[in-house]
């Protein structure tokens, strides 16, 4: 099929930061970590047919509001066209962690939907 797509994810830099307090050797540190919009532009042979922002919260709505609090919309990608859907992934993290949520974000050309789907890594 030829779509003629043109997809746009623009990362918008908020004013909002994530707070990580610790302590080192009797040190305490406070880091600050911008927190972001992910800004997805989909066309269709130059007519707009997604044009929304995205934050962690459209995500994680019914998670942890903990862990909304401490981590940052991390990245929000485009995968791949199949089966008439793009692909999206994204990551919201706390920031140098490995405490995230990853997942992948499907757009339906049929339906104009948006589907999300967790990403869980196999451990084999």
């Amino acid at each position: 099929h030829n779509f003629n797509l043109e997809i746009s994810i623009i990362q918008i830099s908020l004013d909002s930061y994530v707070v990580n307090k610790y302590e080192n050797e009797g040190i305490k540190y406070i880091d600050k970590y911008h927190d972001y919009e992910h800004h997805l532009i989909i066309k269709r042979s130059n007519t707009i047919i997604v044009d929304t922002i995205f934050n962690k919260e459209n995500f994680m709505e019914s998670s942890d509001s903990n862990f909304l609090t401490i981590s940052v919309f991390h990245g929000y990608w485009f995968k791949e066209l199949k089966n008439n859907k793009i692909e999206l992934f994204a990551v919201i993290s706390k920031p140098e962690t490995d405490w995230s949520y990853a997942f992948h974000h499907y757009f339906d050309l049929k339906t104009n939907k948006f589907e999300i789907k967790e990403d869980i890594e196999d451990d084999l």
